[in-house]
């Protein structure tokens, strides 16, 4: 790990099985993202441009606040991660 670096390492330790949460080890195991734990991993340009692409599409999201805001307990479909949704987000209308 490099905590006071921004790279693409954690991509690297994936397959490693160096994850530390179950989801990181989802990003590995789904086939679904695992393409992008593989070309994130050998392309740190990469990851930093669809990174940046990424912030740029949640910032264009308002954050909503007092009662037009809500709490929810699940993201949504209970079968996939909240690494999965942000990597669909990633590349959507990429």
């Amino acid at each position: 790990m490099t905590p006071n670096k921004f790279d693409n390492l954690y991509f690297q330790n994936l397959p490693k099985g160096l994850g530390l949460l179950q989801s990181d080890h989802g990003l590995y195991n789904d086939p679904r993202t695992r393409p992008f734990v593989e070309l994130y991993a050998k392309d740190q340009n990469k990851f930093f441009q669809d990174f940046a692409r990424a912030m740029q599409k949640l910032s264009l999201h308002g954050i909503k606040t007092g009662r037009k805001g809500e709490i929810r307990r699940s993201a949504g479909d209970p079968g996939l991660t909240d690494s999965v949704l942000l990597v669909s987000m990633i590349n959507r209308n990429s």
